[in-house]
């Protein structure tokens, strides 16, 4: 607009600022989102200098500790604080830690930075002129918590830092007080749409404003130029599902950790327990007991905080009652989650039964047959081993269903297929191949041997009559027989066998000619070329 005069004017329209711009005589119109404006708005809470360095401090990981301690302790009141935290009884200190210098020795930069920049964060919040109704205290409380369990859970499942997971907690809202200082009331009604439940606040808000907390509270995070990890830990604190993977476990810690507040202050809380429950154990590989114990920790270490950081969090009520009403609905759920998983296994293992296993035999099926039969004779090839196919065809077996019905045939199939397993045992896999024909996959056997077993299991079949019991010929029993054919893959046929489809087509020739040679008897296949030339 070089050379041009022009004036602005802001008004307010629905979720947006409306800024006219009249421009020789024109009016031009621009759409400000209220994401920008509460960027914008002067009234944005704004970190101290003193934390802004220490964040500069601590991105080195060969961070000067008494350039650091020096820092921290130009602000005196703030380096008091840390001391007096820092030598509570939550870190267990074996003897006083006098100065910030001696602090960052005994606990780490990263735990004096979490220390620093939180009490910033409560002095940062805090709004004495505040005229609207927001309530610190509920916010202060919830943030607390989620910290303080954030800071447990990562000591449990020690993916992430634990004192990373603490800051993650307690900056998770930093969003809402930005929206409140910008919109005031209109946000104070928002939030009053909860009823005191904060899982409905960030759809509230987007339906209201088209912005949530949470992306206010990251665009906040990055201009304060807070680490990666921090802002992800905003921006995702109800989704980890959209992290980075180097981001993950800490994200999902600040998840996990935004269930205890509500575990803790609902009473109709089983979603999120339940929640809370799977997901530890999914994510982390932690067992309903470890949750137990950890909600007595953060319960009492809450109240410690609470102190230090002279936050007013309210009366959290009767903490045995909590605790003991905390554990109950978690030994709840363990027995349940422990029926579901139970009853998962069984489906889980009657589905894959079903799903290899022949509906009338129980034997395998023929995919199952088709894929084993792949596999053993490329393993074979591989290993340049053996292994062999029996084929098997019972005699004569249209006349049983022609003669006695198809009960009787079933009959018949089902005793038959319990016999070959039986004979069978681990040695093989025994498979229906198709109506009356049964196919063996023998891993590891040679000619020889799968001739010796073949024979071993027309024995079996023939050993004694199928009785018909329980169909329409109650009084008769069959004799039944089987014609068997034998093939076996050797290193002497490696170059003229090289897929499994060869190996049961001669399998199948050998079936036919056991029974040109009168049924109820075993042929095996040779390639006496191949042998001879192996034998040479």
């Amino acid at each position: 607009m070089t050379g041009q005069s022009a004036v602005f004017t802001t008004s307010t329209c629905g979720a947006a600022a409306v800024i006219e711009i009249e421009c020789k005589g024109r009016s031009l119109f621009m759409k400000q989102s209220t994401l920008d404006r509460i960027i914008a708005s002067p009234r944005l809470p704004s970190l101290p200098s003193v934390a802004v360095e220490v964040l500069e401090f601590t991105r080195d990981d060969n961070v000067d500790l008494r350039e650091a301690a020096r820092v921290i302790q130009n602000d005196q009141a703030l380096a008091t604080k840390v001391l007096r935290t820092v030598n509570s009884s939550y870190y267990g200190l074996s003897r006083p830690c006098s100065t910030i210098q001696q602090a960052l020795v005994y606990l780490g930069a990263n735990t004096v930075r979490t220390l620093v920049l939180g009490f910033a964060l409560v002095d940062t919040m805090a709004d004495p002129s505040d005229s609207n109704q927001f309530d610190y205290m509920d916010y202060w409380r919830r943030d607390l918590y989620t910290a303080v369990a954030a800071r447990e859970l990562a000591a449990i499942h020690q993916k992430c830092d634990p004192d990373e997971a603490f800051l993650g907690g307690l900056m998770q809202d930093i969003g809402m007080v930005a929206m409140h200082r910008v919109l005031g009331s209109k946000y104070v009604q928002a939030i009053a749409q909860t009823n005191g439940d904060h899982r409905k606040l960030a759809k509230i808000e987007r339906d209201t404003f088209e912005i949530d907390h949470a992306s206010v509270g990251s665009r906040i995070a990055e201009r304060w130029k807070f680490p990666q990890q921090f802002i992800a830990c905003i921006r995702n604190h109800h989704n980890s599902s959209r992290v980075a993977p180097d981001q993950m476990h800490l994200v999902r810690t600040v998840e996990l950790a935004n269930s205890i507040p509500i575990l803790l202050m609902f009473k109709d809380a089983e979603g999120p327990r339940n929640t809370l429950i799977r997901h530890s154990s999914e994510w982390f590989d932690i067992t309903p007991k470890q949750l137990q114990d950890l909600l007595s920790t953060v319960i009492k270490a809450v109240e410690q905080f609470s102190s230090l950081f002279r936050l007013d969090i309210g009366d959290a009520g009767d903490v045995e009652d909590l605790l003991a009403e905390a554990e109950v609905r978690v030994v709840e759920l363990q027995t349940r989650m422990e029926r579901e998983n139970k009853e998962l296994r069984e489906n889980n293992e009657s589905l894959s039964q079903r799903t290899i296993a022949d509906a009338l035999t129980g034997v395998a099926n023929r995919m199952h047959f088709d894929t084993t039969l792949d596999e053993q004779f490329n393993s074979a090839a591989a290993s340049k081993g053996c292994m062999a196919v029996i084929f098997c065809d019972l005699d004569h077996f249209k006349s049983v269903n022609d003669t006695h019905g198809h009960q009787a045939g079933d009959c018949v199939l089902i005793e038959i297929a319990k016999r070959m397993s039986d004979c069978i045992g681990d040695r093989g896999v025994v498979a229906r191949y198709g109506g009356e024909e049964f196919a063996i996959i023998l891993p590891t056997a040679d000619r020889k041997t799968a001739t010796e077993i073949a024979e071993q299991l027309r024995k079996a079949i023939c050993a004694g009559p199928v009785s018909l019991n329980g169909t329409s010929r109650e009084a008769e029993e069959l004799v039944v027989t089987m014609s068997l054919g034998v093939a076996a893959y050797e290193p002497a046929l490696a170059k003229i066998m090289t897929k499994p489809e060869q190996l049961l087509k001669v399998a199948d020739q050998a079936v036919y000619a056991a029974k040109k040679s009168g049924r109820n008897c075993v042929r095996t296949y040779t390639n006496r070329r191949a042998h001879a030339q192996s034998a040479a």
